[in-house]
């Protein structure tokens, strides 16, 4: 298979943290390991050096004065246009439907002759916002030469959107993306079981189901913690919520932390909840696989990919069936060693060297598609 000079796209690269990101770095080393050549291209963020390296991956950072948390002011577009057209790149590779750099990357790919492609990485709403940014993407997509998604529920919107070639490609896991420094955090003497998440502090992730949850939960374990590692704009709010229902000591809240961090917590954590009932993928599941952690998740969403249903994990159709699921694994600890066995010998399916492999099959697809862009 030919060797690609690929530029890989977006706004949501680190020191921002989540599960793009992580996928963007992961993804960027198992192509490197193919032979191509890859190229990070983000935006700038705070002091961040404009050129710079993360394990041995390139990244140019562009400059323009951020507008809001989506967007950059026209000199950032500009720049992403006179970078990519110097860049000589063979393959424009955008990641995220909510990156205005990815977005626009296909546009200005398509004005120069080069394949351009993007990675879905989120399940859209129904609100007036997610219903125009749909819109928007589906405009956009007409100068994709392919779209990539990271499980069947993302591959059926894709599909909504976009009349040409989509891929499913799972998110693999990943324990050499930057993890920083070990961050002393002690969970209470004396808790009891602890119930985990990983996730950015908003409405999309469902963190504040968790609050129902453990009302459902506290009687009949008194001693149970949830631990609530991340941070973002929902956060106060929730501690302000969780207060007044007296419930303060059965939460902690850790925070922005480091991945080494949360895979350290992880590890001390008896069950992990994905809540979100939009869930497009859940990287963060794969590390509960990673730690031996019995996994609840909401069903017909992303994480229904990975998880089978009372074999590696359950999923739930609301939170009454979320903390049905937590009150099994707790009082049973043998179910939660065997699910939680079953689900590690799943993570030979999510290995980046075999999705980076996948990835560059699309490159190959998308190369031999000349003289005209799908739609």
């Amino acid at each position: 298979m030919k060797n690609y000079k690929i530029a890989l796209v977006s706004d949501w690269y680190y020191p921002r943290v989540g599960g793009i990101e992580y996928a963007i770095d992961a993804l960027g080393r198992g192509l490197v390991a193919l032979g191509h050549e890859v190229r990070i291209i983000a935006r700038l963020y705070g002091r961040a050096s404009a050129s710079e390296a993360s394990n041995g991956l390139p990244i140019i950072r562009l400059e323009g004065c951020p507008v809001s948390e989506n967007l950059v002011s026209p000199r950032g577009y500009r720049s992403l246009r006179e970078t990519l057209r110097a860049g000589e790149f063979d393959i424009i590779h955008g990641h995220g439907l909510d990156s205005p750099m990815a977005m626009v990357s296909l546009i200005i790919a398509a004005k120069l002759e080069i394949p351009g492609l993007i990675t879905s990485h989120s399940l859209l709403g129904h609100s007036m916002p997610q219903r125009a940014l749909a819109a928007g993407a589906k405009l956009f997509l007409r100068r994709a030469r392919a779209v990539i998604a990271v499980s069947s529920p993302v591959e059926r919107q894709a599909r909504a959107m976009f009349r040409g070639a989509v891929f499913r490609i799972p998110n693999g896991i990943d324990t050499s993306s930057p993890n920083g420094a070990l961050q002393p955090i002690a969970l209470p003497q004396g808790h009891g079981p602890v119930v985990a998440t990983v996730a950015r502090m908003n409405k999309r992730k469902g963190v504040q189901d968790l609050i129902t949850v453990a009302t459902m939960l506290v009687q009949k374990h008194p001693d149970l913690l949830f631990l609530m590692i991340g941070d973002g704009p929902l956060r106060p709010r929730l501690e302000q919520g969780i207060q007044a229902s007296g419930l303060g000591r059965h939460f902690l809240f850790t925070g922005g932390v480091s991945r080494a961090t949360v895979l350290h917590l992880l590890g001390q954590s008896d069950v992990f909840v994905s809540p979100s009932p939009r869930e497009a993928f859940g990287i963060c599941v794969l590390e509960a696989y990673l730690k031996k952690v019995p996994v609840v998740a909401r069903g017909r969403t992303g994480v229904s990919d990975i998880i089978c249903h009372q074999q590696t994990g359950f999923l739930a159709d609301d939170v009454t069936g979320i903390a049905h699921y937590i009150d099994t694994l707790i009082q049973d600890p043998d179910l939660r060693s065997a699910v939680a066995h079953r689900a590690h010998e799943e993570l030979d399916k999510y290995q980046w060297n075999t999705v980076a492999r996948q990835v560059a099959q699309v490159y190959a697809h998308a190369t031999r598609e000349t003289g005209r862009y799908f739609g």
